[in-house]
């Protein structure tokens, strides 16, 4: 019933990383291009669905590093697209001078205004975490997602655990650099927008569940 963006870019980034996650785990070729896709289309309905797309690709190519180098080639062509097909819109938004009115990205690289803001990070973290909480909200969400994590890594099935963790912990740590280079009040800001910003991380977190359960589902990885 919220009549904002913050719902249509979860959804479209949530399939996205669940497209990625189940590339991850089975190989599957068409599940690649399926995830450039929603993490672009995502991208492209709100701003901050680039920080989570560039989330999920850093997640992905450092489970990658770690665990199957060889599959890193694909997942670079699949970024190259993914830059491909959002370039048209942010070579109109640089043109057109089109900013967020909130806050300033430029802040990031600001030492001064950063040690101004930062007692904005603990109430933000917690804040959003007690949203992220809230069962009339999302239910048992996190509980399930917990326990398919671990049963996962219980089984030796690490891939898809790790990007998990990876995603929601970089999602999550973007969403506190927002909260900390905004220029609105915390408070305020909080209040009228927290219960809605963490939609795209307890999506995605619903949408880890199937990639992680279907793991469970075959054997266990012979050991070398």
């Amino acid at each position: 019933g919220w009549n904002y963006a913050d719902i249509p870019v979860a959804m479209l980034c949530a399939l996205g990383v669940a497209a990625l996650a189940g590339w991850l785990r089975t190989g599957d070729a068409w599940l690649l291009p399926t995830g450039i896709v929603f993490l672009a289309a995502g991208t492209l309905t709100k701003s901050e669905g680039l920080m989570f797309a560039l989330a999920a690709f850093a997640a992905a190519l450092a489970v990658l590093a770690f665990t199957q180098r060889h599959r890193l080639r694909p997942l670079l062509v699949g970024v190259a697209a993914f830059a491909a097909a959002i370039l048209p819109w942010r070579l109109y938004v640089l043109v057109h001078d089109l900013k967020p009115q909130d806050y300033e990205l430029s802040n990031l690289l600001d030492p001064s205004f950063l040690a101004d803001g930062s007692d904005r990070l603990w109430p933000a973290a917690t804040e959003l975490l007690d949203q992220m909480t809230i069962t009339d909200n999302w239910g048992l969400l996190l509980p399930l997602l917990g326990c398919a994590l671990v049963t996962a890594l219980l089984r030796g099935r690490y891939e898809v655990a790790f990007f998990g963790t990876l995603w929601l912990s970089l999602s999550f740590a973007g969403l506190l650099l927002v909260y900390w280079i905004n220029e609105l009040p915390l408070d305020h800001n909080l209040f009228n927008t927290s219960y809605r910003t963490i939609a795209t991380l307890m999506i995605g977190a619903g949408l880890l569940v199937p990639p992680l359960v279907a793991e469970l589902l075959s054997p266990t990885r012979e050991k070398a």
